[in-house]
This record gives structure tokens, C-alpha cells and sequence, in this order.
């Protein structure tokens, strides 16, 4: 039996061992023999046994238990979860194995549960231990009250799940700025948190594997992939000469001892597995430009040398298991800021709780020049496409060689100062995040609005000031054109909703599109808003989901759909 008791709070052993039966309803025997219409004898299976459950509550998170069991014969299994809000079935364990450890997940707080479970062996056997009950715990303080209006009907089936940052925990260290610690929360469609996640630092970017578990980044310097137990599986930590990522910007350690080391500044933003198995992610260099005429951040022009110290982005492709680089793209190796003004939005902005500047803070003054959030597969265009926000650019390069190119080739820049034209009716986007390819090539983006011309954040005048949306814009690669076909502007407390920073529009299954306004400013009652729309024409559409965070200091990077927290499931009963 697996040995994974040590240090758990308690344990409940329930229920007796069963077996299974044939389809006469007589007893197996795995020495009996019966003749086959040919008259050749054959040995029936052994019989399928399944011991009690032993169930074991989750110490790091109220809302989940392990199941521990064993089989006779390798079976897999599934969990029926039964009690508040839930009714379902789920495909627990899908790899043949005698010795069972299955995750229970995604039961609201404060309730009572009936946990059934079911396995079959290869022979088609099955069997079900008697059932186990469980009764989940309080939410802990420091999850924030999640205001919700939804429409489930409606709604795109599945859970919500998203990180929560909060800016203004107690200090680690005397006189360092406060840590951030980080959450990750996933919610039903009536807004109950159903399963969370505590890390010692800030999640950004998290998504389902299809192995069943959770890949997420933490605070731009590596990435862990958890089980539903919220155990470490793997984890990937950027690399910098000096080792100066055995501690983060508040003293802290963060890799584990176990870390796979990428030979590479940083890991931030953004982090997703490639259809070759690889991982695709975010990287930083600090690099030395010179060449500039004229100071371009305030400095006085007496003295100045001419060169900047400037942290530019590279995207990584990695083997998960090695951490060896098998390809890298600079962007500093695509820009011009000493004479390109589209390029030269070099001084960033100062917003250290967001930028990966505290990697470099002993190499003197340095500047946040590109900023990169995101970097996708285009399959269909061989392209990745790398969402540039302080230069307002989508940069689309080639993934592979082709028959048109090289890999790394520049196919189009989109943004204002790109090399699409607009046609028709819409505007270019300015800061924006999370560029989502579409089946019909079209792409989703999160546009933050960053000094979008004709508007100022001190207007009183409230058609002057900022917003924030989701556009959705449809490319002609041969053309160089680009069309804008949908918009959805949130509002919040009547107010146009203007996240300066941090975002998200996901497609949904049904069609709908998840927003995620993950860092507001205005009203400043509200932090973050999750809303589902479903698009009507080319503006707007039908709200079906809100979820609200109404205290201050809270942020979240992106929130994502899953169907299921289990792979495969759920299946209603």
C-alpha cells in the first residue's frame, strides 16, 4: 500500500473488502476452467478484489481528500461525488494499477460528501468498495469573498480557474517591500471555491495539463507542475550566473532543492506545452544598447554616455524533463530604439511588483523596455505569436523552416505602429495581453488600454477616460490588412472597467468569451472582475457570469474554463 500517511492529520478507514461476480451471479475461481464453443478449455480471470477505503483529508487544502485502496488486478477507477452541488462522475484514475491514490476534488466548503468508487480490470471485471463519506472544512481567511451573478444555464460547463495576488501582505524582511503571496482558485458556476492552492509567491500564468495536473509560473522566476493534491510533480527554475534565483526580491528561497534547472535568465509570464511535448515560455536578458543621440528617460544631456542598460525578452522552447534549450528568440534582435520611435518606448513603466527588474537590481540602473506577457503557437501560420506590451505590438515570427522561411523570419507586427493596415471600422490595440488563436486563424486578445490616444486617466469627463476590452481581429496574411470584428467593453459600478494592467479573453467552448479584468484601478472598489459574454454582432454582448473581488490590494493574471479539475470528467449521473 502506498505510504503516504506520514504527518496527515487523520485517517478513517471505512468499509469492507468486496469482489465481483461473473455474469451467472456465481462466485469467480481463478483454478476453475469452462470449455469454449470449440471445447478448448480456458482459464477464467482471477477474481477482482478491492480492499476498504482508507480516506485521508488533504492538510494543505479543506475541499480535498486522498483515497487510498488496492486491487487485486490492475484496474482503473472512477470517483462518483455526491452532496452540495455536485452529482457527478469522474475518471479518476485511467492507468491500469493495483495501488490506488485518488484525489478527491471539488466540493464546496463546510459540506458533507458520499465518495463512491468503481473499478474495472482488463478482464472487464468490476467492483466497488462500500462507499465513504466527507465532510470538508472552512475556506481559509485568506481566500477573499468572491461576489458572483451567473446564469449556469447559460454559462460554458466547467470551473473557473485563476490566481488571486495580494500586494500588501506583513513584510518577510524588515524594510524589504511586502511579498506576495500567491493563490490559485477554482470556482463553480455559482461562484463557490471548490479547490485552492497555496504558493509562497505569486501564480501568473496556470493552465490543465493533459496528464491531469496543474503547470503554473511563479513570480517570473520558474514554474511548477502540481498534481490535484496540490504536491509538486516537477518544477523549472530560470538559471542566472551568480545563482541569484536561490532567493526572490524579499530574501526568499523559492526554487526547491529539486528544481530542473533552465539555462536561462528567468521564467515569467507565460509558460505552455507545444504539440512536440516541449514547453514554450518567457524568458529575460539584460542587454547593453547603445547609439542613442538624445536621453530618453529624463536624464540631463550633460554626461549622457548614449547607452541603456535595457532588459529585453527571449522566448525559450525547453524539454520538460532536462531542461535543455532547444530553441530561442531575442526580441532585442528585432528592434531599433535608437531610431525606430515604435521601438523606443524604452523607459518602461515603474511598476515593480509586476516586472522581472528585481533579477538585475545589481547591475545599476536598468529599464523594463519590452515587457513581453505571452507567447503562443499559431499551428496553422507556423508562427509564434509574442504579445509585446510596451511597444502595443502582437509580433508574429516563424516557429519552423519552411518552404517561406526561416525560423525566427518576422511575418507581421500588429499594433499601432505595425505593419497591418486597419480596415474598417475599430481601432489597434495598446498594452495588451493574452493573444489566443482562433480555429478560423482569427485572434483573441485582452487590450489594457494603456495610453490609448483621446484618453487620460485624471479626466473627470468620463467618455475621456481609459478602458479596457476584448477584440477579437481577423488577419489577411497575403494582404497585410487587418479587420476588427468584435469588441466587449466591461463595465464596473456604471463605470467603463480600465485594468492598467494584467488580463485575459479566453474563447469558451459554447462560444462565449471568459474576460478577465485582473487589474483594476477605477472604481477602486473593485480589483478584479471575471465576466462571460456571449458576443452579439460586432460590440458587445449577454453578461451570463460575474465574479467580483470588491477589496483592494488584489489582482489576477488570467482565468481559464476547465471542464473538469479531473481529465476527461465530469459525466453527470
Amino acid at each position: 500500500m502506498p505510504r503516504r500517511l506520514g504527518a496527515l492529520l487523520c485517517v478513517v478507514a471505512l468499509g469492507l473488502a468486496a469482489c465481483t461476480s461473473d455474469d451467472s451471479g456465481s462466485s469467480s475461481d481463478s483454478t476453475a476452467a469452462t470449455e469454449t464453443s470449440a471445447g478448448a478449455a480456458t482459464t477464467d480471470p482471477a477474481p477482482l478484489e478491492v480492499t476498504p477505503i482508507t480516506l485521508v483529508p488533504n492538510p494543505e487544502n479543506v475541499l480535498s481528500a486522498t483515497l487510498i485502496f488496492t486491487t487485486t488486478t490492475p484496474t482503473t477507477a472512477t470517483l462518483h461525488i455526491s452532496g452540495p452541488g455536485s452529482d457527478r462522475l469522474e475518471p479518476a484514475a485511467t492507468e491500469p494499477a493495483t495501488e490506488h491514490e485518488i484525489a478527491a476534488v471539488g466540493m464546496r466548503a463546510d459540506s458533507t460528501y458520499e465518495l463512491t468508487i468503481a473499478v474495472t480490470d482488463e478482464a472487464g471485471q468490476t467492483a466497488s468498495p462500500p462507499p465513504v463519506t466527507f465532510t470538508t472544512g472552512s475556506l481559509p481567511a485568506d481566500i477573499p469573498p468572491l461576489i458572483v451573478t451567473s446564469d449556469p444555464e447559460q454559462m460554458a460547463p466547467g470551473l473557473t480557474l485563476f490566481p488571486l495576488t495580494h500586494r500588501a501582505d506583513p513584510p518577510a524582511v524588515e524594510g524589504q517591500p511586502p511579498p506576495m503571496l500567491g493563490l490559485l482558485v477554482a470556482v463553480d458556476a455559482e461562484g463557490n471555491v471548490v479547490w485552492y492552492h497555496r504558493a509562497p509567491s505569486p501564480i501568473g500564468d496556470a493552465r490543465l495539463l493533459d496528464n491531469g495536473h496543474i503547470l503554473y509560473e511563479y513570480n517570473d522566476m520558474g514554474a511548477r507542475e502540481i498534481d490535484l493534491s496540490g504536491q509538486v510533480v516537477r518544477e523549472w527554475a530560470g538559471i542566472l550566473e551568480r545563482g541569484r534565483l536561490a532567493t526572490d526580491q524579499f530574501g526568499r528561497t523559492i526554487a526547491g532543492a529539486d528544481a530542473i534547472p533552465v539555462e536561462t535568465d528567468s521564467i515569467h509570464h507565460e509558460i505552455n506545452q507545444l504539440p512536440n511535448g516541449n514547453f514554450l515560455a518567457l524568458s529575460t536578458e539584460l542587454r547593453d544598447v547603445d547609439g542613442f543621440t538624445t536621453p530618453q528617460c529624463g536624464e540631463p544631456a550633460e554626461g549622457f554616455t548614449g547607452s541603456y542598460q535595457l532588459i529585453s525578452d527571449v522566448i525559450v522552447e525547453f524539454v520538460p524533463d532536462t531542461g535543455e534549450i532547444v530553441n530561442e528568440w531575442k526580441l532585442a534582435d528585432y528592434f531599433e530604439p535608437q531610431t525606430n520611435p515604435a521601438d523606443a518606448n524604452i523607459c518602461g513603466i515603474d511598476i515593480p511588483f509586476i516586472v522581472p527588474n528585481f533579477l538585475y537590481v545589481a547591475e545599476g540602473e536598468v529599464h523594463d523596455w519590452t515587457h513581453a506577457n505571452a507567447a503562443v503557437l499559431d499551428e496553422e501560420r507556423n508562427a509564434i505569436l509574442i504579445s509585446i506590451r510596451h511597444l502595443n505590438a502582437v509580433l508574429a515570427i516563424r516557429y519552423a523552416d519552411d518552404a517561406e522561411g526561416q525560423s525566427g523570419d518576422v511575418l507581421w507586427r500588429l499594433g499601432p505602429d505595425g505593419s497591418l493596415d486597419l480596415e474598417g471600422e475599430g481601432e489597434l490595440q495598446y498594452h495588451q495581453h493574452a493573444p489566443e488563436v482562433q480555429s478560423d486563424g482569427t485572434i483573441l486578445l485582452y487590450d489594457n488600454g494603456n495610453e490609448r490616444p483621446g484618453t487620460d486617466p485624471a479626466a473627470t469627463d468620463p467618455a475621456g477616460r481609459p478602458y479596457s476590452r476584448a477584440v477579437r481581429y481577423s488577419i489577411d496574411d497575403d494582404a497585410e490588412t487587418v479587420t476588427q470584428e468584435w469588441e466587449y467593453r466591461s463595465t464596473v459600478g456604471g463605470a467603463p472597467a480600465y485594468a492598467f494592467f494584467v488580463g485575459d479573453a479566453d474563447m469558451l467552448e459554447n462560444g462565449s468569451v471568459l474576460v478577465t479584468n485582473g487589474g483594476l484601478v477605477d472604481p477602486p472598489t473593485t480589483a478584479v472582475q471575471l465576466v462571460e459574454v456571449e458576443p452579439a454582432g460586432t460590440a458587445g454582448g449577454n453578461v451570463v457570469f460575474e465574479l467580483r473581488v470588491d477589496e483592494a490590494g488584489w489582482f489576477t493574471y488570467r482565468a481559464r474554463r476547465v471542464p473538469s479539475l479531473y481529465v476527461g470528467g465530469p459525466d453527470a449521473v
